[in-house]
């Protein structure tokens, strides 16, 4: 009996779970439970934040503003600023400040935010506010406690940056970056953003200013960019390095942030510092749409038009270069006059329109001729130059080039022609005028020519011109421009 009871308790002990291990499995669910509670955070509005010191601030607020990063001796870090808004701190809250800053701080520059879109949704994970003059801003030091994360302004729940390798992302979340989005698309479609045009940052000499652009081009060559810019009064150029750019496009609506001008070049070189900054604006966000209106006036400078033309097209309004003399003249294909019988009818002179290809060629500089009116002798212009670069007794400048033209008026004529053009006899000056004077052309007359060369051989632009045509020695035609004036404005 002894033997049987024994071996009973073995069994009822092996069936029931021990006090220590219960415990351990409550403490363990405990922990589970502690730490999804601490994945919540509390999040405070920028006007919580603007009248006292606090310690492990979380917030999400849309980008109004953001500096470049550069280096600072005195924090011993990298360093960039953020002009945040949300709906207690903006540029029209009745209050006396319109931005809340951010300085975020990093031992690696490649840890700290640079986002490319005004507008974009900046969280902040455990920041801290500090009074500096009178006023409050939020530090962030992603190498002690804080972190950062970076949303497109707008969609997508997925971050374009982060701190971290890894982030929470609660359902609260979700309907937190949701409001303030709304309120940032709400904002900036209203509102504009503080800015002087480039003339008037022009007129402050080498004060730094923020302005609005256009990107007409952008160049790059090695680790180097070139971006040609401009607004309703100013084509200027701004030189950065390539990785800065790489968010730009060109015809896009851009913020310059802390620019100047160069002291030691033309008026029209812009200047980046380190903290200097380019982010893109929407083009639906008002700043964007103002400029790109007052770009379409007619009443705009000379330089900014001519700019407008060769960068900016729309492929259902084509740009037209080109006026006739007699309008009234039916436009006709190069197909008919070359293959067909117009050739055998009275008309002398004919009207087409046309894509330019190429012209040749291709240096506008060796489009430049002279002739000796007495001799007929005809050199090219290097050749007629004396050691003072002046002309020869005897010659004047004359334009003799051709142009590869495809013909506009017939879809499914994909044949190239050849139309030439020749200022001898004042023939067809009227789309190019030739050199006047004796001396040798200057610098502004041969940036003219290049602009006409690239004007006219844009893909949307279409030379609406007059042709006569002249037998050559073989009996086939040539044709010759004549009686059209180029119209660049």
């Amino acid at each position: 009996m002894k033997h049987k009871i024994s071996v009973k308790k073995e069994k009822v002990s092996e069936k029931k779970p021990t006090p220590a291990g219960s415990k351990a499995k409550f403490k363990a669910n405990s922990t589970l439970k502690s730490k999804k509670k601490t994945a919540e955070y509390s999040y405070h509005m920028l006007g919580d934040l603007s009248k006292k010191e606090i310690d492990r601030v979380n917030l999400y607020a849309a980008i109004l503003d953001c500096s470049g990063i550069y280096y600072s001796m005195t924090a011993g870090k990298y360093i960039c600023t953020v002009k945040l808004i949300d709906e207690t701190i903006n540029p029209l809250t009745p209050t006396r400040l319109e931005f809340f800053t951010a300085t975020m701080f990093s031992h690696s520059a490649a840890r700290l935010p640079q986002p490319s879109l005004i507008g974009s949704i900046l969280r902040i994970h455990r920041g801290q506010t500090k009074k500096n003059k009178e006023l409050y801003q939020l530090n962030c030091d992603v190498n002690i406690k804080g972190a950062w994360t970076l949303f497109d302004p707008k969609d997508s729940l997925i971050p374009i940056d982060k701190s971290s390798k890894t982030h929470t992302f609660t359902a609260r979340d979700k309907q937190r970056l949701k409001k303030i989005r709304e309120f940032a698309n709400d904002f900036f479609k209203d509102n504009k953003q503080p800015s002087i045009t480039l003339e008037e940052g022009a007129k402050k000499g080498n004060s730094e200013f923020d302005t609005i652009c256009y990107v007409l081009k952008i160049k790059s060559k090695g680790v180097m960019a070139r971006i040609l810019l401009c607004d309703t009064t100013k084509v200027v150029k701004l030189d950065l390095m390539s990785s800065k750019a790489s968010h730009l496009t060109p015809l896009s609506v851009v913020r310059l942030r802390g620019v100047s001008y160069h002291s030691d070049k033309n008026s029209n070189h812009l200047r980046f510092s380190d903290y200097s900054n380019i982010l893109n604006v929407p083009s639906d966000y008002k700043s964007a749409k103002d400029l790109l209106d007052s770009l379409k006036s007619k009443n705009l400078e000379k330089e900014i038009i001519e700019e407008m033309q060769y960068h900016i097209h729309d492929l259902n309004e084509p740009l037209i270069l080109g006026r006739p003399a007699n309008r009234r003249l039916k436009v006709v294909s190069l197909r008919d006059l070359y293959f067909g019988k117009l050739l055998k009818s009275k008309e002398k002179l004919f009207r087409i329109n046309v894509n330019v290809i190429a012209i040749g060629p291709k240096n506008p500089v060796d489009w430049i001729w002279a002739m000796n009116k007495h001799t007929q002798k005809q050199v090219k212009m290097k050749n007629a130059l004396d050691k003072t670069k002046t002309l020869y007794k005897g010659y004047e400048y004359y334009l003799k080039l051709q142009l590869f033209v495809k013909d506009k008026s017939v879809k499914k004529d994909s044949n190239m022609y050849v139309i030439f053009l020749c200022t001898v006899d004042d023939r067809g000056k009227e789309l190019i005028k030739p050199p006047t004077g004796r001396s040798e052309p200057d610098e502004s007359y041969l940036k003219k020519l290049k602009r006409i060369y690239k004007i006219l051989t844009l893909p949307w632009a279409v030379l609406d011109c007059i042709i006569e045509p002249v037998n050559n020695p073989e009996g086939q035609p040539v044709f010759f421009l004549v009686n059209t004036e180029l119209n660049l404005t």
